[in-house]
């Protein structure tokens, strides 16, 4: 995960060593992820995610303890996601 002056970027390969990952860092897609899990504990009843908005549309899955809650998709451009709700799945 890079440090960067908006908040932490996660990478699908060490950023560092993006020199060894031709061609252009797998296509250009070495600077888009792969999977990041966020985890927390809270009694919320909804979560938003801010991230920079991407030219592709992405997925984002809901999980609570091995439990896929549900599955939401960001569009190009858009940059938050909320997940709304009780969730009572542990």
């Amino acid at each position: 995960m890079e440090q960067t002056d908006s908040g932490i970027k996660p990478w699908r390969i060490p950023y560092k060593e993006y020199s060894l990952f031709p061609p252009s860092g797998i296509n250009n897609r070495a600077h888009h992820s792969a999977g990041v899990r966020l985890v927390f504990e809270s009694d919320t009843t909804a979560v938003t995610i801010e991230v920079e908005p991407l030219e592709f549309s992405v997925q984002f899955d809901l999980v609570c303890g091995e439990t896929l809650i549900v599955t939401s998709h960001l569009e190009p451009g858009e940059s938050l996601i909320t997940f709304a709700g009780r969730i009572d799945h542990f």
